[in-house]
C-alpha cells in the first residue's frame, strides 16, 4: 500500500466498522453511531450501505471501551539485572528519576482517560469513576508488572484494576501486559506464548554471540460479567522492523504462527472462541505476517470462526496509529473473531450477546508535536537523549463493545 499522509478531517480518525461482511452480513453499529455510518458507508457501494442494519433503540444493555496502548518505554527508575535498561536511570544520559517517571504515568493516564472518555470520580475518591474507564487496557513496552499497577493506580483507586503480565525474554526488558478492570471482569487463566525463531533466521551475534529475543504474547482467558463464553484475548508486541521491512518479516511471521496456532487450539476446543487480539503488530493490516500467515481478513466474507482485522478500514483511508517520517502507519491493531461482530440477519435474528461496534485511532492535537517537515506526530517523552515531556511515539487504539438485549 502507498503511505498517504493523515487526511485533515478529524472524522478519518474514527472509523465504524463498515464494508466488511461478516457471516453474509453487513457490520452492525450501536443506535448512536448509526446516522454517521449511514452516512460514511455511501462510499463503499449501494449493496452494503443497503445491507447496514443495527438493533433497535434500547437494545443495548451494557457497553465497554477496550485500549491498547504502546506507550513508549515505560521503565521505573531501578536498575533490573541482566536487562538492558541503562539509559532509563538517575545517573543515564536521559537523567531518569521520579519526577519524569510520575509525569510520564500522569501523562499516560491522561490519554487513557480521554480516549476512553472517563469520567471524574463524584466521590472524589479516585481520579475516575470507575465505570467509565477501560474494561481492558493493552499495555506494550511496560518494564514490568510494577510500573502498570502505578499507572493503573492514576487511573482509579487500589484494587480497580488487576495487573496481568509474565516476564519475558526481551532484552531490552519490555513486556505487554493487560489491565483488567476487576468490578466487570473475571481473569481465568494468564500465560505467556514464547516465540521460537529457528537458527535460519536468528543466527548468534558477531560480537556478543547471543541471539535475538522478543516479547512473549501474554494470553488472558476471562469472562466479562454477565457473559457465558469465555474471552480470549491476546496482546502482541511483534518484532520490529530493524533491519528493514522486507529482512525482519520473517520474525514477525513467526509470531503471527504462534498466535495462529493459539487461535486454532482454541476453534479445536471450542467451535466459536470469542478472541480478541490486539497489539503493536509492527505491520500493517495488508502485510503478510497478518493477512496471509495470521490470516486476518481486511474485506469480505468472514465465517464466525475467522479472523478479520477490525482496522483494515481505517487503514484504507489512510489513517494509522504511528507516524514515520511524515506517513502514517497502521502498526497497532484489534484482531477478532467474526462471533464478536452483530448479526443481524434473518439466519441470526436480532443482535445479541457482546458485539464490536466501533474502532478508532485516538488523537487529540494536545498529544501532538508539529513539524514543518513532518506535520503532526505523537508527541515523545524523548527524542534520543532530548527531554520532551510528552506521552508516546504511539496513539492508543480503541474499542467500543456492545451486549444486546437477546
Amino acid at each position: 500500500m502507498a503511505m498517504q499522509h493523515l487526511k485533515p478531517v478529524r472524522s478519518l480518525v474514527r472509523v465504524l466498522l463498515l464494508g466488511m461482511v461478516f457471516a453474509g452480513q453487513a457490520v452492525g453499529l450501536g443506535p448512536a453511531l448509526l446516522a454517521q455510518a449511514q452516512e460514511d458507508t455511501k462510499a463503499l457501494g449501494t449493496e452494503q450501505h443497503q445491507r447496514l442494519k443495527t438493533a433497535p433503540e434500547g437494545k443495548i444493555k451494557a457497553a465497554h471501551t477496550v485500549l491498547f496502548y504502546n506507550v513508549e518505554n515505560l521503565f521505573d527508575t531501578l536498575d533490573t539485572p541482566n536487562q538492558i535498561d541503562e539509559e532509563y536511570l538517575p545517573g543515564s544520559e536521559k537523567l531518569w528519576g521520579t519526577q519524569r517517571y510520575n509525569a510520564k504515568l500522569d501523562s499516560l493516564a491522561h490519554v487513557i482517560a480521554a480516549a476512553s472518555g472517563a469520567r471524574p470520580d463524584p466521590k472524589g475518591k479516585q481520579r475516575y469513576a470507575t465505570a467509565s474507564l477501560p474494561l481492558l487496557i493493552g499495555l506494550a513496552e511496560v518494564e514490568n508488572a510494577a510500573v502498570c499497577r502505578d499507572l493503573a493506580t492514576r487511573l482509579a483507586g487500589e484494587g480497580v484494576y488487576r495487573v496481568e503480565h509474565v516476564e519475558s525474554p526481551d532484552v531490552r526488558g519490555i513486556d505487554c501486559a493487560l489491565l483488567v478492570r476487576t468490578d466487570a471482569f473475571k481473569t481465568g487463566s494468564v500465560r505467556g506464548i514464547r516465540l521460537e525463531f529457528p537458527e535460519s533466521i536468528n543466527p548468534p551475534d558477531m560480537e556478543s554471540g547471543e541471539r535475538y529475543t522478543s516479547r512473549d504474547i501474554l494470553y488472558v482467558q476471562g469472562r466479562i460479567k454477565g457473559m457465558k463464553q469465555p474471552l480470549h484475548v491476546f496482546v502482541n508486541h511483534w518484532p520490529s522492523r530493524r533491519g528493514g521491512l522486507e529482512a525482519s518479516a520473517p520474525r514477525r511471521a513467526v509470531a503471527a504462527r504462534a498466535l495462529r496456532s493459539a487461535v486454532d487450539s482454541l476453534r479445536g476446543a471450542e467451535g466459536h472462541p470469542y478472541v480478541l487480539a490486539m497489539g503493536d503488530f509492527n505491520d500493517e493490516p495488508e502485510n503478510g505476517s497478518l493477512q496471509d500467515v495470521l490470516g486476518a481478513q481486511i474485506h469480505g466474507y468472514v465465517e464466525p470462526t475467522s479472523l478479520a482485522n477490525a482496522m483494515g478500514l481505517l487503514d484504507a483511508e489512510g489513517g494509522g496509529s504511528y507516524n514515520y517520517r511524515g506517513n502514517w502507519n497502521m502498526l497497532d491493531q484489534f484482531v477478532i473473531t467474526g462471533v464478536l461482530m452483530p448479526f443481524n440477519g434473518a439466519k441470526y435474528g436480532k443482535a445479541k450477546g457482546w458485539q464490536i461496534g466501533s474502532v478508532s485511532a485516538f488523537r487529540e492535537d494536545w498529544m501532538m508535536y508539529f513539524s514543518d517537515r513532518f506535520g503532526a506526530t505523537p508527541s515523545r517523552t524523548f527524542g534520543g537523549p532530548n527531554y520532551y515531556a510528552g506521552y508516546s511515539d504511539h496513539l492508543p487504539i480503541v474499542a467500543t463493545l456492545y451486549r444486546y438485549k437477546p
